[in-house]
């Protein structure tokens, strides 16, 4: 009888010690608040707390390896701005959980940079002059949701061929949805991303709204791709995408295209995969290359 209660007590404490029970609330802020700085709040913080970032502007750099929440009070009342612009202003590294809400993030060369972690950022406005959020995974996690990212291009037509809004490299389950990418050189760029689901975004204003490459497995589900001044969507290497619902408006070279020789895509990985879909919709000047691909008449909606 001892015996078994020992063993009891036992798995007790093993299950505590491996799944802790209480989380704490940590403020940020001037004030009431406990910490002046996110990263003193950060580095005191403990896995699984929520970090509450009061109403202010902040500059600093902000890099950690732990589960934890980041909490704006709101994009509009939060206002991160790196201390150094030649380093991303978060940069989050071996998170099994992390979550990322509520603020606007400025970023020099990396607004926010994701690595190895499993991640939701959402509701936040981030502008960057390179690249909004870059996230390399591998068997991660991703959830980017209801972010308004703008970038370079608003503020000049010389600036950065290289910005991102979104980049992500590495196999995981990506959701991208709700967002507004304006303004980058790539609004999205995807490569090895499987399984991925790109839905109800909009994309104006880029040079290229969506790149996918490598052998990324993706479903295009009613997304605008509008104003955007070379393309739409470039596909490119093995990709299998499958569209439906997406509506392509006033870009002013291609819609759609594919990288192969005809189409005179800039990338060295011709196009290998696959397209399929139904009831896009294009503008009267739609042009897809190569026009001769086996599109198929579902994958059309009614023009605009």
């Amino acid at each position: 009888m001892f015996q078994r209660k020992f063993w009891f007590v036992l798995c007790l404490i093993a299950l505590f010690l491996a799944y802790p029970v209480f989380s704490a609330l940590l403020t940020v802020g001037p004030g009431a608040g406990d910490y002046v700085t996110i990263k003193q709040a950060v580095l005191e913080a403990s896995t699984g707390d929520t970090i509450l970032i009061r109403s202010g502007t902040y500059v600093e750099n902000v890099r950690f390896q732990k589960a934890l929440h980041l909490k704006g009070e709101g994009r509009d009342r939060v206002i991160l701005k790196p201390l150094d612009a030649e380093i991303p202003t978060i940069m989050v590294e071996n998170s099994p959980d992390l979550i990322i809400e509520g603020m606007t993030i400025y970023g020099g060369t990396i607004a926010v940079s994701l690595a190895m972690s499993n991640a939701r950022i959402l509701e936040n406005t981030i502008q960057a002059d390179n690249d909004g959020i870059r996230a390399v995974t591998f068997n991660h996690t991703l959830f980017l949701g209801n972010n308004a990212l703008y970038g370079p291009f608003m503020k000049s037509q010389k600036a950065s061929l290289s910005s991102h809004g979104i980049l992500s490299l590495g196999i995981g389950d990506t959701v991208i949805q709700y967002n507004e990418v304006r303004g980058f050189a790539t609004g999205v760029f995807l490569t090895g991303k499987k399984p991925c689901r790109v839905e109800k975004n909009l994309f104006s204003e880029n040079l290229k709204g969506c790149f996918l490459g490598g052998d990324t497995v993706i479903e295009l589900l009613a997304n605008s791709f509008k104003n955007n001044s070379v393309d739409g969507i470039v596909l490119s290497g093995k990709v299998n995408c499958q569209m439906k619902y997406n509506v392509f408006e006033s870009n002013q070279q291609w819609d759609l295209r594919l990288a192969t020789y005809d189409c005179a895509v800039d990338t060295r990985l011709t196009f290998m995969g696959s397209v399929s879909g139904e009831q896009n919709v294009f503008d009267a000047n739609y042009r897809l290359c190569p026009e001769e691909y086996a599109w198929g008449e579902s994958f059309f909606g009614p023009k605009e």
